[in-house]
């Protein structure tokens, strides 16, 4: 059974890693139970946010950044960010609002994929999309939204009529 625990009881690794390619050095991993999914998760240290510039305080939000022991950590993972990870229960009866507003901030930083899992998700506003920006360098722009088909569903209880607001503020 895996224990929830809190981002302070992080659990440090015997591993060394280096990547020299992305110009980032990680001394080490740090591993912790993600506390929404509950599936264990590595962190590895980075000097480097998503946009190329020194990391601070203000980059971490305890997804995808963390900062532990006065050192920065970025979540290891492949493929799209997952709405899961920043607090969506998708239960029908939790509102998942917050947690798919900061999912798509997320994503629009980094002109990334946004995966929704199989659920039935509350959202109570609209969902604007019309800040995306270009990501540094890479020729990316946009947010490429993934579900699990007929299993996704998404529940929009907002008084504007708008669930997806792709032109205005």
């Amino acid at each position: 059974m895996i224990k929830n625990v809190t981002p302070q009881e992080i659990n440090q690794c015997i591993l060394f890693y280096n990547d020299f390619s992305v110009n980032t050095i990680a001394e080490d991993i740090i591993t912790r139970v993600d506390q929404v999914t509950g599936v264990l998760v590595n962190y590895r240290e980075t000097t480097i946010s998503y946009n190329g510039t020194s990391i601070s305080s203000l980059d971490c939000d305890d997804i995808i950044y963390l900062e532990y022991d006065n050192k920065f950590y970025k979540r290891q993972f492949e493929g799209p960010v997952n709405v899961m990870w920043f607090g969506a229960i998708g239960n029908g009866l939790n509102d998942d609002t917050n947690a798919f507003i900061n999912a798509i901030n997320y994503c629009k930083k980094t002109a990334g994929e946004l995966y929704i899992p199989e659920g039935v998700f509350h959202i109570n506003q609209s969902l604007y999309f019309d800040d995306v920006i270009p990501v540094n360098n890479t020729g990316k722009f946009g947010i490429k939204i993934i579900g699990a088909g007929l299993r996704t569903i998404i529940k929009f209880f907002g008084t504007s009529q708008i669930l997806f607001d792709l032109f205005s503020t």
